[in-house]
C-alpha cells in the first residue's frame, strides 16, 4: 500500500512521488513489470483499472512456438487462479489431443 505526501493510504501498487505526480505500478500477464503515471489521485485510479482490464482481455501474441510450449505458457499464464483439479483435467485432455495428433 503507497502513501501519499501527507500520509494517506491510496491503495494497492499507487504511491505519490516527491514532486507530487502519482505513480501506479502492476505485473502484466507476462511477468513484465508496467508503471502509469498522472497528476491526479482519480486519474491514476482510472487508468491503472483500463490498464489491469486491457491486459485481461490481450490476446496472448507468440511466434515461432511449438505446441508443447504453448500449452505450458497458456496453463502458467491464462489459468493461473484455476483449482489444481482444473489444471489437472486441462493437462489430460491436452495430452489425449496430443496423441491423436502425434498419429496424423
Amino acid at each position: 500500500m503507497g502513501k501519499s505526501l501527507k500520509g494517506k493510504e491510496l491503495g494497492k501498487g499507487i504511491s505519490q512521488r516527491k514532486d507530487g505526480l502519482y505513480q501506479a505500478r502492476f505485473t502484466n500477464r507476462f511477468g513484465k513489470r508496467q508503471v502509469i503515471y498522472d497528476k491526479a489521485y482519480n486519474g491514476i485510479q482510472k487508468k491503472m483499472r483500463e490498464a489491469l482490464h486491457t491486459d485481461e482481455m490481450e490476446i496472448n501474441v507468440v511466434t515461432n512456438m511449438i505446441l508443447d510450449e504453448w500449452f505450458m505458457q497458456w496453463i502458467n499464464t491464462c489459468k493461473k487462479n484455476c483449482r489444481n483439479n482444473t489444471k489437472d483435467t486441462y493437462t489430460r485432455h491436452y495430452k489425449r489431443v496430443q496423441k491423436e495428433l502425434e498419429r496424423v
